[in-house]
């Protein structure tokens, strides 16, 4: 049974990681989970874990909102904080529980427990998403209660940018260590891989692991001037025509997610689940149809319904 007296808002696809709670993956989500809490039982705190959107103050005024920080506060305050322990030389950071304000990473510190960097960045953001999520499940309210306001404000200490992309090109002069930590920290899901250059080409490296006397990874060449999404040219938006169809693009992503969410929160659960097929595929291209509807009526749409549905029906039938 899903416990309901506490959101986790876990950007995708590490909110995957957490069955049996609530989970919200965008602002979107979380708005429409507010909503729905001023009608039921109170919410008991709202944990913020790899999230990377401004929470609204009125949201932090009148709900328990923790954040979970992979390194100390305030030392450690700042975007991309497993990124740049790593390329500090540590192996181990702290996990830093704090009470989150209007002023970023600097809410006052609940608890700090030791948190290891070994591994990919995939792994370490595995073990970031299951510690945030038992230590929100046990944490007391006098725990939250007596949190420890370090003294300062974050301003007082040098405020750590978040990456860029640009960023995840593999620098000249690394060692062999060097050149792994760099390599493992930006190996994760919907993170910039390492990258480099060969005259028109991108190498991105990706599942990366050390080997005898070496270092294995799956590299990806794709053409510099394309992005991931199969040929779009870099900078090229969405056109106004599909913006009016199917809405603001981050809206409708938002409401893509959140179906495809449900349906997977379920699927992954059925007794006659062996991984996803291309049955799942379709059904989940018409849930993507639907939140393209839910703006307007976009003439291809139920047409399309009716093709994938058509689909699905000869994958079932095979």
């Amino acid at each position: 049974m899903r416990r309901l007296d506490a959101i986790f808002a876990i950007r995708a696809p590490w909110s995957m990681l957490v069955p049996d709670r609530w989970v919200v993956q965008n602002p979107h989500e979380l708005e429409w989970a507010l909503e729905w809490a001023h009608q039921n039982p109170p919410i008991r705190l709202l944990a913020f874990v790899h999230w990377g959107w401004t929470v609204p103050e009125e949201v932090l005024r009148q709900y328990c909102c923790l954040g979970f920080h992979a390194s100390p506060l305030p030392d450690g305050a700042g975007g991309s904080p497993i990124q740049h322990e790593i390329l500090a030389g540590k192996r181990e950071t702290a996990l830093t529980v704090f009470r989150m304000t209007a002023d970023r990473d600097a809410g006052p510190v609940i608890l700090e427990e030791p948190f290891s960097l070994e591994g990919r960045a995939e792994e370490i953001y595995v073990r970031l998403v299951q510690r945030a999520v038992a230590i929100s499940d046990v944490l007391s309210p006098e725990a939250i209660e007596t949190a420890q306001d370090r003294s300062g404000s974050t301003k007082a200490f040098r405020w750590r940018p978040r990456r860029t992309s640009a960023e995840s090109r593999i620098p000249e002069g690394l060692s062999f260590k060097q050149l792994y930590d760099f390599l493992r920290m930006l190996d994760a899901t919907g993170y910039p891989h390492a990258y480099f250059d060969w005259r028109e080409f991108r190498l991105e490296l990706s599942r990366v692991s050390r080997t005898h006397g070496g270092i294995q990874a799956d590299v990806l060449i794709r053409k510099r001037s394309c992005r991931h999404s199969g040929g779009l040219l870099v900078g090229q938006p969405m056109s106004p025509d599909r913006s009016a169809s199917y809405g603001p693009p981050a809206l409708n992503h938002g409401c893509t997610a959140t179906l495809w969410q449900a349906y997977l929160q379920v699927r992954l659960r059925a007794p006659d689940y062996h991984g996803l097929d291309a049955y799942d595929v379709c059904l989940m291209n018409i849930l993507q149809k639907i939140s393209r509807a839910a703006w307007g009526r976009d003439a291809d749409t139920l047409p399309d319904i009716h093709g994938y549905a058509a689909n699905a029906n000869e994958e079932s039938a095979g």
